[in-house]
């Protein structure tokens, strides 16, 4: 019997580990897409701030100042488009 209840942990495990790589893939979409003009839902403060954690700190590449520089870059291309809420 524990060795069903382990699999359905797993099970578990992977389903919230999937739908959370899902989530950060649809919020990266919608940067991409608000940065390029394509405004089809504005991004909310939360999101953009998910957004700029996430990036910092999955940086591997460059310094955390580029990061920062290319974030700002990012914002300023978001709110010249009203992509904002």
């Amino acid at each position: 019997m524990p060795l069903n209840s382990n699999h359905r942990n797993i099970n578990l495990a992977h389903q919230q580990k999937s739908d959370e790589r899902e989530a950060w893939h649809k919020l990266v979409v919608k940067v991409i897409r608000l940065k390029e003009g394509l405004v089809e839902d504005k991004l909310t403060p939360r999101e953009w701030k998910t957004y700029c954690e996430f990036m910092v700190k999955t940086n591997v590449s460059y310094s955390k100042e580029k990061i920062l520089h290319g974030l700002k870059e990012t914002r300023e291309l978001i709110k010249a488009n009203f992509g904002f809420k």
